[in-house]
């Protein structure tokens, strides 16, 4: 199981979201805790941008995040930027 960080920003950005994106993100938070890889999640490093990595929430909102060994920091989450 890694470990999670919240930044701030991502603390932020989560607060605007309503209840049930919130759950949603919380969903997708746990199965990333347990497995960054899960199929579900979609997840993928983002070309040209260092460390950063994204995960699917919903078909429309991302999880962004750095991964550090076992330690996951939770960057943002928000609209996906097509």
């Amino acid at each position: 199981m890694y470990d999670l960080i919240f930044s701030a920003s991502f603390n932020r950005s989560y607060r605007k979201m309503t209840p049930s994106l919130q759950r949603r993100a919380d969903t997708a938070i746990q199965q990333l805790r347990v497995n960054p890889h899960h199929p579900s999640l979609r997840t993928h490093k983002r070309a040209g941008e260092g460390n950063l990595w994204q995960a699917r929430v919903t078909r429309s909102y991302r999880l962004y995040f750095e991964l550090h060994g076992d330690t996951i920091t939770l960057i943002d989450v928000g609209p996906h930027e097509k």
